[in-house]
């Protein structure tokens, strides 16, 4: 790759499928960069993974600004917008208005100039999932801006918000350079056989070719377990599952990418394993906006009901019932009970709310079952106190905050391919992979591993071409 000619170029288009570098590619390139260059992915969480492989490769943070296409289109829309805008928890209206008006704003001279004096070059990464309005408003910057994309069709699932684009048709005046011809992401870690394996599975998927995992079994491990068995102690499914809690870099995807009830329940069995929440989730504002609601003749009931939301059910049933706390008999619990029964008559403030939201999250049998939305709701109750606003306008300020600056995503999880794109994990078990009905959805979801991957599924023979 000649990275050099590549920053260079006007317009220039990098191919590659998912695991060969492009992320390395675009660091590489910084060393040939002058000034600032803007830098744009589509997820929190592929803005924190750019921004730490940038930084593991020595390139300084002045080189270089990274944000999600949204995050930067609702930047410039904010400042230069006047007048009525769908409000942000209503994503169905309010993505589509910030990519149409910032494509009108990005039209103007003086905005032209402004970006012109911040940014030198434009970077767009996984360009493949990019919409057909987000195309139109990238172009707008592409008309006085150098601009290199990165990209691989064979992975473009966000396909939900209207039509993708289309490299032939909308990229047609680009100079695109030879594809990636290494594996690096396996083969940096000994796994060279594994990125071979996931190589021919690749060219299988483009193909619409049955995938009979038997011709595999080498380099994936494969579980058939029938799906009802998930969730059953002794069973095979379970025993697997079990045997990988002890890794420390661990990934488990799910098929249902539409709803999240499936890896609550998981997350609730297997304690260790949190799930991966989505960015803009409906329950982030919901239980703002119950805070600023709250109704103080009824605040044990009130605060029963957030609990339901953040902790396990069981937990919480343990101590609430449908008058209040329980009574409690040992000594213990009772003193426990008496503590949040005086917290809540002493409320005074939403400060309290918080206090009282942490000794809960400590009881016995209690255990936080979305973690992410439980830290999200504190810290919206510290932004309301600080300004004075709302915990709703505070929880917008605060999920806004995490769209600029990434999210890194450690540890062990649970996620779908829409909410682990551009991620990377040792350990990836696939679960129910008979049911995955797209190709592109399976191979992202197969590629998410770097050590080891384990597919369980009811067939031997995937198929995924509904």
């Amino acid at each position: 790759m000649d990275f050099e000619a590549f920053v260079n170029s006007e317009k220039a288009l990098l191919i590659a499928p998912a695991g060969y570098g492009k992320t390395y590619t675009l660091s590489r390139c910084m060393e040939y960069t002058k000034g600032k260059s803007l830098v744009l992915t589509h997820t929190h969480a592929g803005v924190a993974s750019i921004k730490q492989k940038l930084k593991d490769a020595g390139i300084h943070n002045s080189k270089y600004s990274v944000e999600t296409i949204t995050s930067f289109a609702q930047k410039y829309v904010d400042s230069f917008y006047i007048g009525d805008k769908p409000l942000q928890e209503d994503s169905t209206n309010y993505y589509p208005f910030l990519i149409g008006e910032s494509a009108s704003i990005f039209c103007n001279s003086v905005v032209e100039n402004v970006l012109k004096i911040t940014y030198s070059g434009m970077f767009v990464d996984e360009y493949q999932d990019c919409t057909y309005h987000q195309h139109l408003m990238l172009s707008k910057i592409m008309n006085f801006m150098p601009t290199r994309i990165l990209g691989d069709p064979m992975q473009a699932i966000f396909n939900f918000n209207g039509e993708l684009v289309n490299f032939d048709e909308h990229l047609d005046d680009f100079e695109v350079f030879p594809s990636l011809e290494v594996p690096h992401r396996w083969n940096q870690v000994g796994a060279n056989e594994l990125g071979d394996a996931l190589s021919r599975i690749r060219e299988q998927l483009k193909n619409e070719e049955r995938i009979e995992l038997e011709n595999y079994l080498g380099t994936i491990e494969v579980v058939v377990a029938q799906e009802r068995d998930l969730f059953n102690f002794r069973s095979d499914y379970c025993r697997t599952l079990n045997s990988l809690r002890r890794e420390h870099s661990l990934l488990v995807i799910h098929p249902n990418s539409v709803n999240n009830a499936p890896r609550l329940k998981f997350s609730k069995m297997f304690k260790d394993i949190s799930s991966i929440e989505s960015i803009d989730d409906k329950d982030f504002y919901r239980l703002a906006k119950s805070i600023d609601n709250l109704d103080h003749t009824q605040l044990v009931i009130e605060i029963r009901d957030i609990a339901y939301t953040l902790f396990n059910k069981t937990g919480v049933n343990n101590w609430f019932n449908d008058k209040g706390f329980k009574n409690k008999k040992d000594g213990e619990s009772k003193l426990r009970v008496i503590k949040l029964q005086r917290m809540v008559d002493s409320y005074s403030s939403i400060d309290s709310l918080k206090n009282i939201l942490c000794e809960i999250k400590s009881l016995p049998d209690i255990d936080c079952v979305r973690i992410e939305l439980f830290k999200s709701l504190l810290k919206s109750i510290d932004i309301s106190i600080l300004k004075g606003i709302s915990v709703l306008e505070g929880m917008r300020e605060q999920r806004n905050n995490i769209r600029r600056a990434g999210r890194r995503v450690e540890g062990k999880h649970i996620g779908t391919t829409l909410l682990t794109k551009g991620l990377e994990f040792d350990v990836v078990v696939i679960l129910n992979a008979h049911k995955f009905g797209c190709p592109k959805h399976l191979y992202v979801a197969l590629t998410r591993c770097r050590k080891k991957l384990v597919v369980i599924t009811e067939d031997m023979t995937l198929s995924p071409y509904q």
